[in-house]
Protein backbone atom coordinates (compact mmCIF):
# COMPACT_ATOMS: atom_id res chain seq x y z
CA UNK A 1 0.00 0.00 0.00
CA UNK A 2 1.15 3.69 -0.83
CA UNK A 3 -0.29 6.84 1.22
CA UNK A 4 -0.04 9.71 -0.91
CA UNK A 5 -1.17 12.94 1.16
CA UNK A 6 -0.90 15.28 -1.79
CA UNK A 7 -1.23 14.51 -5.45
CA UNK A 8 -2.61 15.69 -8.55
CA UNK A 9 -4.70 13.21 -10.76
CA UNK A 10 -2.32 12.84 -13.15
CA UNK A 11 0.30 11.54 -11.31
CA UNK A 12 -2.12 9.07 -9.51
CA UNK A 13 -2.56 7.59 -12.76
CA UNK A 14 0.47 7.03 -13.27
CA UNK A 15 1.89 5.79 -9.98
CA UNK A 16 -1.37 3.27 -10.47
CA UNK A 17 -0.39 2.52 -13.97
CA UNK A 18 3.91 2.06 -13.34
CA UNK A 19 2.17 -0.76 -10.21
CA UNK A 20 -0.72 -1.97 -10.70
CA UNK A 21 -0.52 -4.01 -8.14
CA UNK A 22 -0.03 -1.42 -5.62
CA UNK A 23 -2.82 0.12 -3.75
CA UNK A 24 -2.76 3.93 -3.72
CA UNK A 25 -4.38 6.02 -1.02
CA UNK A 26 -4.12 9.72 -1.59
CA UNK A 27 -5.78 11.97 1.00
CA UNK A 28 -5.70 15.21 -0.55
CA UNK A 29 -5.95 15.20 -4.82
CA UNK A 30 -4.84 18.93 -6.55
CA UNK A 31 -6.99 20.34 -9.02
CA UNK A 32 -6.64 23.01 -11.52
CA UNK A 33 -7.14 25.76 -8.56
CA UNK A 34 -3.39 25.44 -7.60
CA UNK A 35 -1.76 25.87 -10.96
CA UNK A 36 -1.17 28.67 -12.01
CA UNK A 37 -1.69 29.07 -15.84
CA UNK A 38 -5.22 27.08 -15.82
CA UNK A 39 -8.22 28.78 -16.87
CA UNK A 40 -10.05 26.72 -14.09
CA UNK A 41 -8.05 28.40 -11.49
CA UNK A 42 -9.92 31.46 -11.96
CA UNK A 43 -6.32 33.53 -11.02
CA UNK A 44 -6.36 36.06 -13.73
CA UNK A 45 -9.18 38.33 -15.12
CA UNK A 46 -8.81 36.97 -18.96
CA UNK A 47 -6.91 34.89 -21.17
CA UNK A 48 -4.54 38.02 -22.07
CA UNK A 49 -3.83 38.22 -18.35
CA UNK A 50 -3.16 34.94 -17.83
CA UNK A 51 -0.95 34.98 -20.98
CA UNK A 52 1.52 38.07 -20.11
CA UNK A 53 1.67 36.46 -16.29
CA UNK A 54 2.02 32.80 -17.97
CA UNK A 55 5.31 34.56 -20.82
CA UNK A 56 7.06 37.02 -17.33
CA UNK A 57 6.95 33.66 -15.00
CA UNK A 58 8.67 31.87 -18.57
CA UNK A 59 11.21 34.30 -19.02
CA UNK A 60 12.28 34.33 -15.26
CA UNK A 61 12.31 30.84 -15.21
CA UNK A 62 14.42 30.50 -18.18
CA UNK A 63 17.08 32.09 -16.22
CA UNK A 64 16.09 30.18 -12.88
CA UNK A 65 15.54 26.52 -14.06
CA UNK A 66 15.95 26.64 -18.03
CA UNK A 67 15.09 22.90 -17.94
CA UNK A 68 11.99 23.77 -16.31
CA UNK A 69 10.73 27.01 -16.72
CA UNK A 70 7.67 26.75 -15.35
CA UNK A 71 8.13 23.70 -13.21
CA UNK A 72 8.51 20.02 -13.27
CA UNK A 73 6.55 19.02 -16.41
CA UNK A 74 5.53 23.17 -16.86
CA UNK A 75 3.10 22.46 -14.01
CA UNK A 76 2.84 25.67 -12.77
CA UNK A 77 2.01 24.58 -9.77
CA UNK A 78 1.01 26.94 -6.71
CA UNK A 79 2.00 24.66 -3.77
CA UNK A 80 4.16 25.23 -1.00
CA UNK A 81 4.77 22.82 2.42
CA UNK A 82 5.65 24.07 5.58
CA UNK A 83 8.73 21.95 4.89
CA UNK A 84 9.46 21.69 1.01
CA UNK A 85 8.47 23.14 -2.12
CA UNK A 86 7.29 20.47 -4.79
CA UNK A 87 9.38 20.91 -8.17
CA UNK A 88 6.11 20.77 -10.29
CA UNK A 89 5.96 24.62 -7.94
CA UNK A 90 6.74 27.56 -10.13
CA UNK A 91 10.65 28.05 -9.63
CA UNK A 92 10.17 31.72 -8.75
CA UNK A 93 9.31 30.36 -5.47
CA UNK A 94 11.96 27.95 -4.80
CA UNK A 95 14.72 28.69 -7.46
CA UNK A 96 17.46 30.61 -6.24
CA UNK A 97 19.94 32.44 -8.91
CA UNK A 98 20.54 35.27 -11.32
CA UNK A 99 17.67 37.14 -13.01
CA UNK A 100 19.00 39.93 -14.91
CA UNK A 101 21.88 40.42 -13.69
CA UNK A 102 20.37 40.19 -10.27
CA UNK A 103 20.52 37.90 -6.97
CA UNK A 104 17.29 36.30 -7.21
CA UNK A 105 15.92 34.65 -3.50
CA UNK A 106 13.25 32.93 -3.43
CA UNK A 107 10.23 33.08 -0.87
CA UNK A 108 10.48 29.31 -0.03
CA UNK A 109 13.73 28.15 -0.88
CA UNK A 110 14.00 24.12 -1.39
CA UNK A 111 16.71 22.37 0.55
Amino acid sequence: MLVVLYAFGPAIDAIKQAEPRLKVVVTNVFGPEVKAFEPDAKIFGDTQELEFAKEVMLQIGRELTPQMPLGYKDEGALVAFHDSVPNNTLPIFWSSGRVNERSWKPLFPRV
